[in-house]
């Protein structure tokens, strides 16, 4: 459950940072082929939603198959963005968390979604219960803190991850 209340906070971030700069999305949308910068704002917001979605779904419900399921769609498009990028050796701005943190499409997105991946596809076919069971079964509230303080950790390490392979990344690019 930790390490998916991480993802889903990683979710929630990246959602709500998007949703308000969603130029920052639209112009992704576009630097990938879409022609409509209006198209490209919809999808903006349209994909935060959806992420936003998610990280509520995996906070209550980690357990469900269809958030699972969708869970493993979104990250394999967020990978298959990044492996596309990579191959293509095109330096793009990923906007993944809107304007909060600078990220780009490459090796750190394809690390941080195979870890993201890896946790959802750990929650198929389990039994980890979600905050919503924890709640029913009356967890105690200093358990309760305590899995919110080491799911945001997880977070920030998610995040750091991404942003020091990114750094390495265009320091070693740099230097060649």
């Amino acid at each position: 459950m930790i390490f998916s209340m991480s993802v889903g906070f990683l979710l929630l971030l990246s959602g709500v940072m998007k949703m308000l700069t969603p130029n920052s999305a639209a112009n992704l949308f576009v630097e990938l082929g879409l022609n409509s910068f209006q198209l490209s704002k919809l999808l903006g917001i349209l994909f935060s939603i959806v992420e936003i979605f998610l990280a509520i779904s995996l906070f209550l419900v980690s357990e469900s198959l269809l958030v699972n399921i969708i869970s493993v769609i979104i990250f394999s498009i967020f990978l298959l963005v990044n492996i596309k990028s990579l191959t293509n050796k095109e330096k793009k701005s990923c906007s993944c968390f809107g304007k909060l943190l600078k990220t780009e499409l490459g090796y750190g997105g394809i690390v941080q979604s195979l870890i993201m991946l890896i946790i959802v596809f750990l929650n198929i076919g389990t039994e980890k219960p979600g905050f919503l069971m924890l709640v029913n079964n009356k967890i105690i509230l200093h358990e309760l803190i305590l899995v919110v303080i080491v799911s945001v950790l997880g977070t920030i390490t998610l995040i750091f991850i991404r942003s020091t392979i990114d750094t390495i990344n265009n320091n070693l690019l740099g230097k060649l």
